[in-house]
């Protein structure tokens, strides 16, 4: 039987080195998976949560948004030394892209 880690560490090891691909579309996919499934799954957990602290006064998370922030931090746990360097390849190129479009909210 494989682990859940095994399986998280295959996905980051097939999809994070694409950020350093020549192939600029390939880049591109491989941003977009990030932001899809590690990024935006985190950031709408924690926006979840901080909309809903400031309507109850409740400062604990519930017990979804606490199981979805696991998830994603189950998926960034497995990473490696390499990995974690494709990792914030990733990021800083979503950055960066993100400031010369003016995404920046």
């Amino acid at each position: 039987m494989v682990s859940a880690c095994n399986d998280e560490q295959v996905w980051m090891g097939a999809v994070l080195p694409l950020v350093a691909d020549p192939e600029p579309t390939v880049q591109e996919r491989c941003l977009k998976y990030v932001d899809e499934l590690i990024l935006q799954r985190m950031l709408n957990v924690l926006q979840a949560h901080s909309q809903g602290k400031s309507k109850s006064k409740q400062a604990a998370m519930t017990e979804l948004e606490m199981a979805n922030l696991q998830s994603v931090w189950a998926l960034v746990s497995c990473c490696d030394e390499e990995m974690l360097s494709h990792f914030q390849r990733a990021v800083s190129l979503m950055v960066g892209v993100c400031v010369l479009t003016h995404c920046v909210n």
